[in-house]
C-alpha cells in the first residue's frame, strides 16, 4: 500500500452512493500518496473528491475534501519492517472464516485460554 495521508471527518457526510460511502464526524480517512500524486494534490490542502478508506466502518471510496483536515500523521502500510503483516493478521489469514482463533489453536493442540 505505501504511505498514507490521515485526515479526520469535519462533520457527517451521507454518501450519494457505492461509491461514496460517507461519514460521521471525527471519522478517520486514509487516503494514499499515490492517489494524491495522481490527482496532483497537496495533502494539506486537497480539492474535489479523495478516494480512501473510512476506517470505522472500512469501507473504501469517494470522500469530499471539503470536509476533510489532514491530521499530521503520515503512516506506512500495516506491513512490518520485514514485509510481513503482523503476526495477528497472520493467524487471521490461515483461520477458516467460520472458526474462532482460539478453537482452530486448540484443533492443532496448542494449549490456549479462552478470554471472555
Amino acid at each position: 500500500m505505501g504511505d498514507v495521508y490521515v485526515y479526520t471527518a469535519r462533520q457527517e457526510c451521507r454518501g450519494a452512493s457505492a461509491n461514496e460511502p460517507g461519514m460521521e464526524a471525527n471519522d478517520v480517512i486514509h487516503v494514499s500518496a499515490e492517489f494524491l500524486q495522481k490527482q496532483k494534490m497537496a495533502p494539506d490542502s486537497p480539492n474535489g473528491w479523495l478516494y480512501g478508506t473510512n476506517m470505522r466502518t472500512r469501507q473504501d471510496g469517494y470522500f469530499p475534501a471539503y470536509f476533510l483536515v489532514l491530521n499530521g500523521a503520515r503512516r506506512r502500510s500495516n506491513a512490518t519492517p520485514e514485509g510481513k503483516p503482523p503476526l495477528a493478521e497472520q493467524v487471521r489469514a490461515a483461520l477458516p472464516m467460520n472458526t474462532c482463533w482460539w478453537q482452530e489453536l486448540w484443533l492443532k493442540g496448542m494449549d490456549v485460554k479462552k478470554e471472555d
